[in-house]
């Protein structure tokens, strides 16, 4: 990531299993973040979405000890 590109891999990939997916990936800084669907969605059913997105800021380093 050069504040500019993308990059060409992704950060993470990761399959749906049911109504719920969790991807975990390596802390990352980024102001922005990019989600690519790439499932084809089967005819009569809905779209698929993102009805809840989940960043949390990676844990500060503990204190050096005496």
């Amino acid at each position: 990531m050069d504040g500019t590109n993308w990059g060409t891999a992704p950060v993470a990939t990761g399959a749906g299993t049911g109504i719920q997916t969790a991807i975990a990936f390596a802390p990352v800084r980024a102001k922005f973040v990019r989600i690519t669907e790439t499932a084809t969605v089967p005819a009569g059913s809905p779209p698929f979405t993102v009805q809840r997105l989940r960043l949390f800021e990676a844990p500060a380093a503990p204190a050096a000890t005496r």
